[in-house]
């Protein structure tokens, strides 16, 4: 029998190349992987770093996990990008089944008020904050690889940066107190732009 899966949610961070609509493409091909990364604030990165040591810890005191090798760190699901850490979550798209069938999966995403939007979304760009509802999944594939798959069960925006757009918070702007009304010099007609 099959032990029962670490399920959570994490906090709210910044979530960055997020492939959640299509499957993340390397090289032109198709990975079937559902993927996004996920920057969280310190207090729920230990938290999540702790969830993680724990099932791992489970794992090597299992009967598995002491008839294997280990030649490295286990992979925890953090990845280093710009002397950033990120949490890397993945969902396989299509799952093969032994009787044969294959079942095609999507990533469930939800608003804010717990509404699901994955028909309304049309990209989330870098920056958008939300959460993520995962599973913590040990896994060993040789005496190299090895560690604590991070799977994405689905995800809450709860506020969402357009995919390629630009907000006024994404380029360093703030609220100011002050009201200015800006006037224009001259016309600026249809043939402007």
């Amino acid at each position: 029998m099959a032990n029962k899966l670490k399920k959570g949610i994490t906090g709210t961070g910044e979530i960055f190349f997020a492939h959640v609509l299509k499957p993340e493409e390397y090289q032109g091909k198709s990975t079937n992987k559902f993927s996004l990364m996920l920057k969280l604030a310190e207090k729920d990165k230990q938290k999540l770093l702790a969830e993680v040591d724990a099932e791992w810890n489970k794992f090597m005191e299992s009967e598995e996990g002491r008839r294997h090798k280990y030649k490295y760190e286990y992979a925890n699901g953090i990845k280093q990008y710009k002397d950033d850490e990120f949490f890397k979550f993945k969902m396989t798209h299509i799952l093969h089944c032994r009787s044969g069938r294959d079942w095609e999966r999507h990533v469930p995403i939800f608003d804010a008020s717990c509404r699901e939007i994955s028909n309304e979304v049309t990209g989330i760009g870098n920056g958008s904050k939300g959460k993520v509802a995962y599973e913590l999944a040990p896994f060993y594939v040789s005496d190299k690889n090895y560690g604590v798959a991070l799977r994405m069960t689905g995800i809450q925006i709860l506020d969402l940066v357009e995919e390629g757009g630009t907000s006024a918070s994404a380029l360093g702007f703030g609220q100011e107190e002050e009201d200015t009304n800006i006037e224009v010099p001259f016309d600026v007609g249809e043939d402007d732009f």
